[in-house]
Protein backbone atom coordinates (compact mmCIF):
# COMPACT_ATOMS: atom_id res chain seq x y z
CA UNK A 1 0.00 0.00 0.00
CA UNK A 2 1.32 3.32 -1.12
CA UNK A 3 1.91 5.80 1.65
CA UNK A 4 0.31 9.01 1.00
CA UNK A 5 1.76 12.20 2.73
CA UNK A 6 0.07 15.50 4.03
CA UNK A 7 -0.13 18.11 1.29
CA UNK A 8 -0.02 20.91 3.45
CA UNK A 9 1.91 21.70 6.94
CA UNK A 10 -0.93 20.87 9.32
CA UNK A 11 0.81 23.09 12.05
CA UNK A 12 0.84 26.49 9.71
CA UNK A 13 -2.37 25.76 8.62
CA UNK A 14 -4.02 24.85 12.72
CA UNK A 15 -2.25 28.17 13.57
CA UNK A 16 -3.60 30.42 10.73
CA UNK A 17 -6.95 29.53 11.22
CA UNK A 18 -6.93 30.43 14.82
CA UNK A 19 -5.39 33.93 14.22
CA UNK A 20 -7.49 34.26 11.47
CA UNK A 21 -10.67 33.29 13.81
CA UNK A 22 -9.47 35.53 16.94
CA UNK A 23 -10.74 39.23 16.10
CA UNK A 24 -8.99 40.55 19.06
CA UNK A 25 -5.46 38.95 17.65
CA UNK A 26 -5.62 40.69 13.72
CA UNK A 27 -2.97 38.89 11.90
CA UNK A 28 -0.19 38.77 14.27
CA UNK A 29 1.42 36.03 14.27
CA UNK A 30 -0.19 34.36 11.11
CA UNK A 31 2.07 32.38 9.01
CA UNK A 32 0.09 33.12 6.06
CA UNK A 33 0.26 36.83 6.89
CA UNK A 34 3.23 38.03 4.46
CA UNK A 35 1.42 35.86 1.65
CA UNK A 36 -0.31 37.99 -1.08
CA UNK A 37 -4.13 36.39 -1.17
CA UNK A 38 -3.64 35.10 2.28
CA UNK A 39 -7.11 33.91 2.75
CA UNK A 40 -7.35 32.44 -0.39
CA UNK A 41 -4.15 30.46 0.15
CA UNK A 42 -5.39 29.33 3.69
CA UNK A 43 -8.86 28.41 2.26
CA UNK A 44 -7.36 26.24 -0.67
CA UNK A 45 -4.88 24.41 2.32
CA UNK A 46 -7.85 23.83 4.33
CA UNK A 47 -9.56 22.35 1.48
CA UNK A 48 -6.57 20.47 0.54
CA UNK A 49 -6.17 19.17 4.21
CA UNK A 50 -10.15 17.71 4.59
CA UNK A 51 -9.43 16.03 1.11
CA UNK A 52 -6.31 14.37 2.61
CA UNK A 53 -8.29 13.73 5.96
CA UNK A 54 -11.34 12.10 3.61
CA UNK A 55 -8.76 9.71 1.33
CA UNK A 56 -6.97 8.43 5.17
CA UNK A 57 -10.39 8.14 6.37
CA UNK A 58 -11.44 5.81 3.17
CA UNK A 59 -8.53 3.75 3.12
CA UNK A 60 -8.67 3.00 6.46
CA UNK A 61 -12.39 1.92 6.15
CA UNK A 62 -11.95 -0.12 3.10
CA UNK A 63 -9.38 -2.32 5.27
Amino acid sequence: MEENHCPVDRGKLMIGLQICGNENVGCNGCPYESMAGCAIIRAQDALAYINYLEKQLAAKAAL
